[in-house]
């Protein structure tokens, strides 16, 4: 199994010129998620509040505009480096496994680590007056989220990653994705959902059903905030 785009790749100084950068803000993304949990006196309804919208908007914006970046290293086109192509239908099917598979452990592992909990997000009850920063929330977390997650964790990060072969590219990946939510909790069904769509990215050789397995699981997750 090859690496995406590998063929179409620039020199090695490139490739290793990329990983480097994507390295370096992958650990920066890592250490603000941290610090941002240690330090936060987050309220404790973030999806009704403006500034998570805000702050999270600003964050994604970032996070695509330097995959953008670092992929034209490569030379060629941008987009098919970072992934964004057509993709066969079964496909599909492998990046909903993912999420039952992450959404299973997830659930399995809450009574013990409390990892959505932790997290903070769900708010107590429903308030139909805060009803405008909760939708602008949900698309922040469900759209936003998963378009620049994927693009750099998978369609940027398994290509770069892959100077270190594709077994390690799948699985560092996916560790790198799950501590950048900076909550040790939740890492265990994180990991596990970036290595499945990383693998799904190495085996079509697209990041978009990735991106829409990332938006339903998110989905899912605010769907199951709100009717509990």
């Amino acid at each position: 199994m090859s690496t995406p785009g590998g063929g179409r790749s620039g020199g090695r100084g490139r490739r290793v010129a990329a990983l480097a950068l994507w390295l370096a803000v992958s650990g920066v993304l890592i250490t603000i998620a941290f610090l941002g949990g240690q330090n936060s006196e987050m309220d404790s309804e973030p999806l009704y509040e403006y500034d998570l919208f805000i702050g999270a908007t600003i964050l994604f914006a970032l996070m695509a505009i330097l995959a953008y970046g670092i992929a034209r290293l490569y030379g060629g086109r941008a987009a098919e480096t970072l992934g964004l192509r057509r993709f066969q239908p079964r496909a599909l099917w492998l990046a909903a496994a993912a999420v039952v598979v992450a959404l299973a452990v997830s659930a399995a592992l809450e009574p013990l680590l409390h990892g959505g909990e932790k997290q903070g997000l769900a708010p107590e009850e429903w308030d139909p007056s805060r009803a405008v920063p909760f939708a602008l929330n949900a698309v922040a977390v469900t759209v936003f989220a998963p378009f620049a997650e994927e693009l750099f964790y998978r369609g940027l990060g398994v290509k770069v990653l892959g100077v270190l072969g594709v077994p390690l590219a799948v699985i560092s990946s996916g560790l790198l994705f799950g501590l950048a939510h900076g909550l040790l909790e939740a890492l265990p069904p994180l990991v596990i959902f970036g290595v499945a769509l990383a693998y799904t990215r190495v085996k079509y050789r697209t990041a978009v059903p990735a991106m829409l397995a990332h938006g339903a699981y998110n989905a899912l997750g605010i769907t199951v905030t709100i009717l509990a």
